[in-house]
């Protein structure tokens, strides 16, 4: 990995508590999740603390300069900053044969332990969710001998669906995770890049070749399975367990979905509930009705950026005609 693969340093920025490196949100998209991924972090930027501790990397392959150029331009208007990391060759150098119909991004997480080594701590989050909380508070949150922080999954909690498929066999006996209701979901993932090792990295790439169900989720937690740290369960609420009773889950969370339902740090729109695919003009949903004006705000954005992008300098200075 290490010739295929570019590093970053990290970046350090003044803040009231003196000079503090800056914090990695990490997120993957092809062309068609350009909007879904900037109304996400344009959540994750109105309720962050202090947005100059944050920037954003996106793990891409395959995406046109102007969608990027959209997604530079957008971020830098509502006050952060946004890179891009071309993977394209990291799968092609594997010889690694998608002959499923799951897009590659899927797996770029697993390139960061690699590719982000120089910072302390990165954060990967899907770009179906709605953040309504600062994520710097999760900062800190993670013990040092922790190496990955995630949200215990909701759906190997419920009484009803936890062995769905045989779950737990697979999840014992290929993943070696004794213990099937700790396996974390990996839309919300903290790395702890102090604590993780070369080996560490390395592996996680290794076992794209494995082809496991659950993709970069599965390889997370098996390879991080005796080092995981687990936030509350609002830090990645499913929007399919809004009006389920807290009852039907494993009992150690009941107390944590409840809260979270009345007031979830993230909403995660996980598999058919996505908004867009699922409309609901007249809905009450709070979530939802947040979700809908910040899609609205995004949607106004890029439309006062994109004819910068496509006339360029031109597009103002004709006025002066």
């Amino acid at each position: 990995m290490e010739k295929i693969v570019k590093t970053f340093m990290k970046r350090t920025v003044w803040s009231e508590e003196g000079m503090m490196d800056t914090f990695p949100i990490v997120v993957s998209f092809n062309k068609k999740y350009l909007l879904p991924a900037l109304v996400t972090i344009k959540s994750i930027i109105d309720n962050c603390s202090d947005v100059s501790r944050i920037e954003f990397f996106v793990l891409y392959r395959e995406l046109d300069q102007t969608v990027i150029q959209i997604a530079e331009r957008t971020v830098a208007a509502f006050g952060s900053l946004i890179s891009f990391v071309d993977c394209s060759s990291f799968l092609e150098n594997m010889n690694f044969a998608n002959d499923e119909n799951r897009p590659l991004e899927t797996y770029f997480p697993l390139f960061i332990p690699t590719i982000f080594r120089e910072y302390d701590r990165v954060l990967s989050i899907d770009v179906d969710m709605l953040v309504r909380d600062d994520v710097l508070k999760i900062i800190n949150q993670i013990p040092h001998d922790k190496k990955l922080g995630g949200v215990r999954c909701l759906i190997r909690n419920h009484r009803k669906y936890e062995d769905f498929g045989d779950f737990n066999k697979y999840s014992r006996n290929m993943l070696g995770i004794n213990n099937p209701y700790l396996y974390v979901n990996s839309g919300l993932i903290l790395f702890n890049m102090e604590a993780i090792t070369e080996d560490d990295a390395s592996y996680c790439v290794e076992c794209i070749k494995k082809k496991w169900r659950f993709y970069d989720e599965a390889i997370l937690n098996h390879v991080f399975k005796d080092s995981l740290h687990h936030f509350a369960q609002g830090w990645n609420f499913y929007a399919e367990h809004l009006k389920t009773s807290c009852l039907e889950f494993d009992y150690s969370m009941q107390e944590e979905v409840k809260e979270a339902q009345e007031n979830a740090s993230i909403y995660h729109f996980v598999a058919d509930t996505k908004p867009w695919d699922h409309p609901q003009p007249r809905t009450r949903n709070k979530y939802r009705l947040e979700y809908r004006a910040l899609v609205a705000e995004v949607k106004e954005e890029v439309r006062n950026q994109l004819p910068k992008i496509v006339c360029g300098f031109m597009w103002n200075k004709i006025d002066r005609a």
